[in-house]
């Protein structure tokens, strides 16, 4: 989970907005921001830094990483009038804890996720806490079924990057360390590296379709480590992904899987065209190009946004400067109708927080001439602070998105001043 260590698919929720026009273009004229739910306390949910989804009614679902009845984490609900409500706290064990990487639905109207830990305590022998889990929650029930249990060797462990679902209602997903190679961690130590892509059928099988290798025999991790970011599927089947470790300057690739479980490097990240891809949500465009962010790496070192044709090509198209532009950008990106993305970084806004400038965060637009503009500068109270997670369309003239910190709250675990975190509402006028 982002914040203690650091829709189905985000594709597929693209591909539906675009094919309903749902989406616009807006204009340069000012945007409002307007907090949702800003989290007051542990048993209020805390450090919201997934990314959110809605359902035909507008309601919103996301997780918290921490806080609850347990403080391990909960599943939450908006309603379109602002009410929230706690659909599930997690206990550790055995239904998993702290929740990461956001929700998807399946075709039952289940929300499906993961847990970085809990589950397991037995046969996961990295972590007395768990390898995580994969889970099932009936929204109108609140009732959550742990689909899977990861013990670590061979299937994965921590599966921090949420879920990917195809039409079958199987569930894709990475986990960060475990697999089958055992090799050694280009960081230092084992940490049962290398991580996986897995793939969970409707029945909770677990199927390790790629399993990561580690150094080779000149200490080069050329198939990449770590991955950390949702998949995304195209229409033959093949899965896509960043892993934040390996390749051949150990800043991180860009990867493919096929539908028999080979892998491909589609493209090393060097530094000057990006570095440590954290957290990327990989998006499609109509032409079957991929979009997504690199947290380092680019002209400063505060990041980039990134294309990859269907030849494996990479552009960059835009790096960030941090303050006033933003810096650290994370989480996925989203289209408007006119070829336009919109995300946003952790860092490097106009704003003095605390006497620091350029920490608070920023929602960006970028055009397709690689023009970019900040629609908002996060302040840390009331409006948030450091938001991870990217954002969603209401297919009308709002995004929603949340910050791991800032907002009102004062009972939070870490307490004022820096809040426990928001939900947000940015308005963008229409043309």
């Amino acid at each position: 989970m982002k914040s203690i260590e650091r829709m189905g698919s985000a594709a597929l929720a693209l591909g539906i907005l675009l094919a309903s026009g749902m989406v616009f273009a807006p204009s340069a004229r000012a945007q409002t921001e307007v907090i949702v739910h800003s989290f007051d306390s542990e048993a209020d949910g805390s450090k919201p830094d997934e990314p959110l989804i809605r359902d035909r009614e507008g309601n919103l679902y996301g997780v918290t990483g921490t806080g609850g009845t347990a403080d391990l984490g909960t599943v939450f609900k908006i309603g379109r009038d602002g009410t929230k409500t706690i659909l599930y706290s997690f206990t550790g064990a055995p239904d998993g804890q702290n929740p990461t990487g956001g929700l998807a639905w399946d075709r039952e109207g289940n929300l499906i996720g993961t847990t970085a830990y809990g589950g397991d305590l037995t046969d996961c022998v990295e972590s007395n806490t768990g390898c995580g889990t994969v889970f099932k929650l009936d929204p109108r029930r609140c009732k959550e079924t742990v689909l899977y249990r990861f013990k670590g060797i061979p299937d994965g462990e921590f599966p921090w990057a949420g879920v990917t679902l195809d039409e079958e209602g199987n569930i894709y997903g990475t986990t960060f360390y475990g697999g089958t190679s055992g090799a050694v961690y280009s960081g230092g130590g084992s940490n049962n590296c290398c991580g996986t892509v897995f793939k969970l059928n409707r029945w909770g099988n677990e199927t390790v379709l790629y399993s990561f290798t580690g150094l080779d025999e000149v200490g080069v991790s050329t198939d990449g480590q770590s991955p950390d970011g949702r998949l995304a599927r195209d229409e033959e089947g093949n899965l896509y992904g960043t892993a934040t470790r390996g390749g051949l300057s150990d800043e991180g690739i860009l990867f493919k899987v096929d539908r028999t479980g080979k892998e491909t490097v589609l493209h090393t990240f060097t530094g000057p065209d990006g570095a440590d891809p954290l957290f990327v949500d990989l998006i499609f465009d109509r032409a079957g190009n991929l979009y997504g962010t690199t947290s380092g790496g680019g002209t400063s070192g505060n990041g980039t946004v990134f294309k990859v044709d269907r030849t494996g090509a990479l552009t960059t198209l835009y790096s960030f400067n941090a303050a006033p532009d933003g810096a650290l950008p994370s989480g996925a990106l989203v289209f408007d109708a006119e070829g336009n993305l919109y995300g946003t970084t952790k860092s490097g806004s106009n704003a003095v927080i605390n006497g620091e400038s350029g920490v608070g965060g920023t929602v960006f637009k970028l055009d397709k001439a690689g023009n970019e503009t900040v629609l908002h500068n996060f302040t840390g109270s009331p409006d948030g602070l450091e938001p991870q997670a990217g954002l969603i369309f209401d297919g009308r003239d709002k995004l929603y998105g949340t910050t791991v910190e800032g907002g009102t709250g004062t009972s939070c675990k870490f307490g004022a001043p820096f809040g426990c975190g928001t939900v947000f509402e940015l308005t963008l006028p229409r043309p």
